[in-house]
């Protein structure tokens, strides 16, 4: 054997046991890989897991911290913190709904009651309308169930007041919030004249379609006088109600076209409208 065939043979060994090294190595990775991915999952999978307990504790904590702090409040009887228990209750409401709804329902009867219902009434009806309606047609209280409905109309009013006037008949609260229907409608006719008109002047005859009437004219008067001042005259018997809405007309119209109001007050037939017409004319000039 000669020395290069020795040499040669030797590097043949050294080849085939570096492969054979390499090889084991390879078989060996996948399985090393697949330990330290599920490892990795494990400790990625514990941290979530630990983050989200720690999360429900934290809301626990809070809803604990706001239900305390809002029983100072109501243990405060009269002297209550208006302000802090309108924010506290905002705090709490999207935490818990129902911690919050057993709360407001605790207050013993009383003016603090009476505004914890009104502001959850509000907030609640912000945030789920329906929910709202379904809670405050619960009280078996007549009374806190009228005023509660009566404040989740208006808050949903605030976007959409033909919807809250819809809700406000739906419950039967006209005999005793007929105020609170006049002001729909005042912003419904903000919202959409034309749909508002429309309910107002189909309404039965009587004293609520009249004041109804004066609100669409207030809104009205504001673009179109003219058309105001007609409404008031031909939808609105003579009397006080008519008289305060066509100086409600009269005021709007003559803060901007006091020639066009004056025109329009000469119209009027002699007595006590027209005199109070003219006044109220001479104290606007007066205020220029």
């Amino acid at each position: 054997m000669t020395r290069t065939s020795i040499i040669l043979g030797a590097t043949g060994l050294v080849l085939i046991a570096g492969a054979a090294v390499l090889s084991r190595q390879l078989d060996a990775t996948p399985a090393a890989s697949l330990r330290i991915s599920a490892a990795s999952e494990k400790a990625s999978g514990k941290g979530s897991r630990s983050s989200s307990h720690s999360s429900v504790r934290e809301n626990s904590g809070s809803v604990a911290n706001l239900l305390e702090r809002l029983a100072a409040c109501r243990d405060a009887g009269e002297n209550f913190d208006r302000e802090a228990l309108s924010g506290l209750l905002a705090s709490l409401l999207p935490l818990d709904a129902d911690a919050a709804t057993r709360f407001v329902e605790s207050f013993p009867a009383g003016v603090a009651r009476d505004e914890a219902l009104r502001r959850f009434a509000q907030l609640l009806a912000a945030r789920d309308p329906v929910r709202a309606e379904r809670w405050a047609s619960s009280f078996s209280d007549e009374a806190e169930r009228a005023s509660a409905l009566g404040n989740v109309c208006s808050q949903i009013a605030l976007t959409d007041a033909g919807e809250g006037v819809r809700k406000f008949e739906r419950h039967q609260l006209g005999e005793t919030s007929g105020v609170l229907l006049e002001n729909l409608v005042q912003q419904w006719a903000g919202q959409d004249y034309a749909a508002a008109a429309a309910w107002t002047l189909a309404r039965p005859a009587g004293q609520q379609r009249e004041q109804m009437c004066g609100r669409l004219a207030i809104v009205l008067a504001a673009t179109e006088p003219e058309n105001a001042a007609r409404l008031v005259l031909e939808e609105i018997p003579a009397g006080m109600i008519q008289t305060e809405a066509v100086m409600s007309v009269l005021y709007q119209w003559g803060s901007r076209d006091r020639e066009g109001a004056s025109a329009w007050v000469a119209l009027f037939p002699s007595g006590s409208l027209k005199e109070r017409a003219e006044n109220e004319l001479l104290q606007l000039a007066r205020q220029r």
